[in-house]
């Protein structure tokens, strides 16, 4: 199978037989059902996503025979791609990773980065706002520690279950707010995993359309406020995706330490400067501090086909960012956007 021409597949196996998720053969000959092994990473895996599932069954309480809402209507996806098929539970995202072209620059960045310039040994990947979470579960599957973080718990209850089904050795998934600023819990609502997202003021904002919702699931769940610095204090971050709508530089204020210690080898991050115009001058000035070890470049510029190295391609084009003056250019560009249409991008970048 070819990571160029990735397909997503339905299972459609509800989630009244998820059980038999759980009896997959992991890509192997044999069939090894986790349930008669019990490896402990799937264990508290499944063990989650089962709290996370449950909390609301008993109200109202469930009669003889009922069936449990949210473990109802989970479809299944099969994405068969390189190095192994990979196993997710289904999210309106997922056709973007085929079909979009930004994404799938993204991912041939990613691969080239997991393949040809680090190892397992040499750093961990970590996926800010998960969403669908398959930029955490392409890191893990091949062989990666990987954080994966996300404020909604929908997206964290939907990828603790892929992260029991799948073969993975080392993943970290988290339910948090990622910023600097030390504050109380925020509200979210439970139920809904979507890419509209907004953490501001004392409760989160979900844009329902925008994603999928899961019946049962109802209510709200108090995310704690924690800074990357803390998730992350030590080790090497060898790739680092951040999207989390227009609250990036938020993430990013809360990484000094690893920004200042150069332990973020390669950045992908969604830009979209219109989304920060009431702190326009601050925003720019701290854009400009944080990439100041890094070489950067519009994904935009980048070819669909990348050659083997996508580091070279960038160079080659003379549009990448490293002084203070490119990056002001790039942000007054981006953030006048197109015909009255505001531009939302990602930016590459990686250390000097």
């Amino acid at each position: 199978m070819s990571g160029r021409n990735s397909r997503l597949i339905p299972a459609a196996i509800g989630a009244n037989v998820f059980v038999i998720m759980l009896l997959l053969r992991h890509h192997s000959d044999v069939a090894r059902p986790i349930l008669v092994e019990q490896p402990l990473r799937r264990d508290r895996a499944l063990s989650a996503f089962l709290e996370m599932s449950l909390q609301n069954v008993l109200t109202p309480a469930l009669q003889q025979f009922d069936a449990v809402p949210a473990l109802s209507g989970l479809d299944f996806f099969l994405w068969e791609t390189d190095p192994k098929p990979i196993y997710m539970v289904n999210n309106s995202h997922l056709r973007w990773y085929v079909t979009n072209a930004n994404e799938g620059r993204l991912i041939g960045i990613m691969r080239h980065v997991l393949t040809k310039r680090e190892s397992p040994s040499t750093g961990i990947v970590v996926d800010m706002g998960i969403n669908d979470g398959y930029i955490a579960a392409l890191g893990a599957s091949y062989g990666f520690s990987v954080v994966a973080v996300d404020g909604q718990p929908e997206c964290v209850r939907r990828f603790h279950l892929a992260n029991a089904v799948n073969d993975w050795h080392d993943v970290r998934v988290y339910n948090n707010i990622v910023m600097a600023e030390k504050r109380a819990p925020m509200k979210v609502p439970n139920g809904v995993c979507g890419g509209g997202s907004r953490y501001q003021g004392e409760n989160a904002r979900i844009i329902a359309r925008k994603g999928i919702s899961s019946a049962g699931m109802v209510g709200q769940t108090d995310v704690a406020i924690v800074a990357l610095d803390e998730l992350v204090p030590t080790e090497t971050i060898a790739f680092f995706h951040l999207d989390v709508e227009g609250a990036e530089l938020s993430v990013l204020r809360s990484a000094k330490n690893l920004l200042r210690s150069r332990r973020i080898k390669v950045l992908i991050w969604e830009f979209a400067p219109h989304r920060w115009k009431e702190q326009r001058i601050a925003a720019l000035a701290e854009t400009i501090e944080f990439m100041q070890h890094f070489r950067c470049i519009n994904i935009q510029n980048l070819a669909v086909k990348m050659s083997e190295d996508p580091f070279a391609d960038a160079e080659s084009t003379g549009k990448v960012m490293s002084t203070p003056e490119e990056w002001t250019a790039f942000y007054e560009l981006t953030e006048k956007g197109i015909k009255g249409r505001n531009i939302i991008t990602d930016v590459v970048c990686y250390l000097n």
